[in-house]
C-alpha cells in the first residue's frame, strides 16, 4: 500500500511552522483602520443611497455580518450514523487508558479530561 501525506513533511512538525505570514495581520490592520476611520459611514450610505440596488443589498449584508454575524446555515445529513466503533474499552489496558486521558488533559487544558 502506498504511503498517504507529503513525503517532505516530518512525521509530528506542522505545516506552517512560522504561522501566519506578517503580512496578512498588517493588511487586517489596515481594513480595521479603514473601517474605523470612515469605511462604516460609507457601507451605509452606500445601503440607503446606492443607485444599483445589488449594491445596497451587498452594504446590507456586510452591515449585518458585522452587526449580527453571519447566519447560521442548516445541514441535512443523509445516511446512517454508527456510534458503535468496534471497540470494547473494557479490554483496553489501564496503562493505556491513563495515557489516553494524559493526552485529553494536555490537548484541552482540562484537568477532569
Amino acid at each position: 500500500m502506498a504511503k498517504r501525506g507529503n513525503p517532505n513533511w516530518t512525521k509530528g512538525k506542522g505545516g506552517n511552522p512560522g504561522g501566519r505570514p506578517k503580512v496578512f495581520g498588517e493588511v487586517k490592520e489596515l481594513a480595521r483602520t479603514f473601517m474605523y476611520n470612515g469605511g462604516f459611514e460609507r457601507l451605509f450610505e452606500l445601503a440607503t443611497n446606492a443607485a444599483n440596488d445589488s449594491v445596497k443589498l451587498k452594504a446590507v449584508e456586510l452591515i449585518m455580518g458585522y452587526g449580527f454575524g453571519k447566519p447560521s446555515q442548516k445541514l441535512e445529513l443523509a445516511g446512517e450514523v454508527k456510534t458503535n466503533l468496534g471497540v470494547d474499552i473494557t479490554k483496553i489496558p489501564v496503562t493505556e487508558l491513563k495515557q489516553i486521558r494524559d493526552i485529553l488533559k494536555n490537548a484541552t487544558g482540562d484537568p477532569n479530561a
